[in-house]
């Protein structure tokens, strides 16, 4: 359902109107997409990139110490994930964090979770 979909073409778009809009820099993260790869690959993949942007953001007109970490969907829960990792290392954190609609709940144990897939197979 989740981590095996989605990539630039996807997103594409609306990452280049962020960054215009924004007159930001925006990094897109390339990952491995399960299931040929397991965890903890992908979460690996986001904890070396974010330490990566961090390390080269100067180069690249950016500002190291003005980093945020966002995601949608599954890309949100990578984004959470990483900004955890950095806080368990004592490594720099990011001045924001940006969630979007994010996959908190990998098992699909809450109660809100199996309400709202309940809710929505009746729809069909």
């Amino acid at each position: 359902m989740c981590f095996v979909s989605g990539d630039f073409v996807t997103h594409d778009r609306q990452l280049r109107q962020l960054s215009n809009l924004g007159r930001i820099l925006v990094v897109a993260v390339d990952y491995r997409l399960a299931p040929e790869l397991v965890y903890p690959a992908v979460h690996d993949d986001a904890s070396k990139a974010a330490h990566i942007v961090r390390e080269h953001a100067s180069s690249w007109e950016g500002n190291p110490d003005n980093i945020t970490i966002a995601g949608d969907s599954a890309g949100g829960h990578l984004a959470l994930v990483t900004c955890l990792r950095l806080k368990e290392q004592g490594h720099w954190m990011p001045k924001w964090q940006i969630l979007i609609y994010p996959m908190l709940d990998a098992k699909g144990t809450s109660n809100s979770y199996a309400f709202y897939i309940v809710w929505f197979l009746s729809l069909s």
